[in-house]
């Protein structure tokens, strides 16, 4: 039975706060744990770090409990360069129990790109790197050096993006697009669909 549209909305109110919640957060700098460990917040140079690394919760594919060790180590806050450091930190994070960690990483994933909408595959390998793209629109805007953008939260730098291209576009005040709701609408629009179908037969 499909669940009543009352219930999915009340699921998506929650979820507009707890989106509200994390831009404040991008704004302000401070970052909620990730999987239960201290985390920063992902900017611009550790996500090329993690695709560079063809880290599984960023580039696709089956994730494995190395891409786990890594992702957690590229974000924490002690994160070096030093192959010593990321082995005593991969000892460190060995007891964690593996679904939960995923789960937790996919979630605090998502928060922090709430307003970085991941690229559409074309088929094809491109030279270009989308992130370059954010980085020419602020530095363009703002007059900021690369340097201090690609350290910026991504949570941040996404919402400059959104208030640059509205004011350009002559759209500025609108509503950030969520694609948690259009998922959840389209999750309850097919419960209603396949309860009418079942109800014919």
């Amino acid at each position: 039975m499909a669940r009543d549209w009352e219930d999915v909305a009340a699921e998506i109110a929650a979820k507009r706060i707890e989106d509200k919640e994390a831009r404040v957060c991008a704004m302000l700098g401070v970052c909620e744990d990730c999987a239960g460990l201290p985390a920063d917040h992902l900017t611009p140079r550790k996500m090329l770090l993690l695709e560079y690394a063809a880290n599984a919760f960023v580039g696709g594919g089956e994730v494995m409990p190395e891409d786990v060790v890594q992702f957690l180590w590229v974000i924490s806050p002690n994160y070096s360069p030093d192959s010593e450091k990321a082995k005593v930190f991969a000892k460190k994070v060995g007891g964690l129990k593996y679904e939960t960690a995923v789960a937790s990483i996919r979630r605090w994933l998502e928060l922090q790109l709430l307003d970085v909408p991941p690229a559409k595959p074309s088929g094809r390998i491109s030279g270009r790197l989308w992130l370059a793209q954010y980085v020419d629109l602020v530095a363009h805007q703002y007059g900021w050096t690369d340097e201090h953008i690609m350290n910026l939260p991504l949570g941040r730098l996404g919402q400059y993006k959104n208030e640059i291209v509205g004011r350009e576009n002559g759209t500025g005040g609108r509503e950030p697009h969520s694609a948690y709701e259009d998922r959840m609408k389209a999750e309850w629009l097919r419960e209603k669909q396949a309860e009418k179908s079942h109800g014919k037969s």
